[in-house]
């Protein structure tokens, strides 16, 4: 399933205006290449450990290996490829959401995220932790008038 980076998220949700695609990959198309520090990926790997959000059915394999997408990090494999990682921005103003194999996709075949994801990640505190219903209610769904 491929969206481009920053572009309005649709996949299993309604059209928010606040909440972005990042890292939705195919070979079908081309991709930003490039460093993430190792710093990040481990984080990233933290965070995407603790959430579980739209996970589905069965498992999203990587395009570009053809393979069930697994990464070593600190001598573990942590097989991905199901479910989003939904990531605030540090204002909580927007909400970038990845899928599970965005860390595959980043070691593997060094793919770059945008800057604003890379700093969502440095900036993500686990002590006032990220619960995406509330956000979502808080910020991000315009309130309906009474009818």
């Amino acid at each position: 399933m491929y969206f481009a980076d920053n572009t309005i998220y649709t996949y299993l949700q309604d059209h928010h205006t606040k909440v972005y695609n990042i890292g939705w990959l195919d070979d079908q198309y081309e991709y930003r290449k490039g460093y993430v520090a190792p710093k990040i990926i481990r984080k990233l790997v933290r965070i995407g450990e603790r959430m579980d959000v739209n996970i589905c059915r069965g498992a999203h394999f990587c395009q570009y290996c053809y393979k069930n997408p697994t990464f070593q990090i600190e001598n573990k494999n942590h097989p991905r490829g199901n479910g989003e990682i939904w990531l605030p921005n540090k204002s909580f103003t927007k909400v970038y959401v990845a899928p599970k194999l965005i860390l595959h996709y980043i070691q593997a075949h060094q793919y770059l995220p945008p800057k604003e994801f890379i700093d969502a990640i440095a900036g993500y505190n686990f002590i006032r932790r990220f619960i995406f219903e509330h956000i979502f209610i808080k910020y991000l769904i315009k309130p309906t008038p009474d009818l």
